[in-house]
């Protein structure tokens, strides 16, 4: 949402009080249209008491970046301002809604998070075991015996922005899973090591197939059988319902557990690592 506000001029000049806020402010020669000096629509109080001139400042605060398209206290249409005049303050308003929509809100990430980035940038590959990471580690079985996993939508769209980014990923996994095979290819994966009881075979075979160097390759699991390639990964990661063990060994542990959102974490933390984050971002918002 966006308001029209006035202020006054002394008190703008110098530091304006709308923390965390975008300000811009245009000064006529003279108070127009009967405009009054006192901020009516949100109220703020300043420490400067030279509040003596007659002009007056329009303010544009930009409270939200969903705005409506257009400014319900301008007539419409909006008149460009002539040659060598200041804007009107539609033209602002339009100016900084348009602004607004262009730079979406990136997310507050933790210390560890940002610690994590250098690791990161490098990857081109990211490997996951299934249980307990793409899933939140429970097997369902039907009467018949029949084997059923639950996945995160979320954490399979997280998958396909890094292959729009250009990464490969794959699973490696001890158990075998119909489930798992569909995911598999529902998600394109470059790489399927099901039933593996050594990792570290499918991990070689894997670094001979893409030509990548261990530094490239990133890996998340959560128990004692992922340690072999956690401990060799260039960037390794754990669920945040990993064992001890495992958390001990790994670069980063995400927020979210497995199943709910972790491997979704992980793809983001490599995108943002990349450079990519608003610029991808930007693209679906533009759709």
């Amino acid at each position: 949402m966006l308001f029209l506000l006035t202020a006054p001029y002394a008190a703008l000049t110098k530091q304006p009080i709308f923390s965390g806020c975008l300000v811009k402010w245009l000064v006529p020669n003279t108070q127009k249209n009967g405009r009054s000096n006192a901020v009516s629509l949100i109220s703020f109080t300043t420490p400067y008491a030279e509040q003596t001139t007659t002009r007056t400042i329009h303010c544009i605060v930009i409270i939200k970046s969903h705005s409506p398209p257009l400014n319900p206290m301008c007539p419409n249409p909006c008149h460009p301002t002539k040659a060598g005049q200041h804007p009107s303050d539609c033209e602002i308003l339009e100016g900084y809604r348009t602004m607004a929509q262009k730079q979406p809100t990136r997310p507050t990430r933790s210390a560890a998070w940002q610690a994590a980035l250098a690791k990161a940038q490098p990857i081109k590959i990211l490997l996951l075991d299934v249980d307990g990471v793409l899933t939140d580690g429970s097997l369902i079985y039907s009467h018949e015996g029949q084997e059923s996993k639950v996945f995160n939508t979320q954490d399979g769209f997280g998958l396909r922005l890094l292959q729009e980014v250009g990464l490969e990923i794959g699973v490696i996994t001890a158990r075998s899973s119909e489930a798992v095979a569909r995911r598999c290819i529902n998600l394109k994966m470059h790489y399927v090591f099901q039933g593996v009881g050594n990792k570290m075979k499918a991990y070689q075979e894997i670094l001979a197939q893409s030509g990548c160097q261990p530094f490239e390759v990133a890996y998340m699991g959560d128990d004692w059988l992922d340690l072999v390639l956690l401990n060799r990964a260039g960037f390794s990661a754990a669920p945040a319902n990993a064992v001890p063990e495992v958390q001990a060994a790994v670069h980063y542990i995400t927020e979210q557990t497995g199943g709910n959102g972790a491997v979704r974490e992980i793809c983001e933390l490599i995108i943002e690592a990349k450079g990519q984050y608003q610029e991808l971002l930007q693209k679906y918002i533009s759709r």
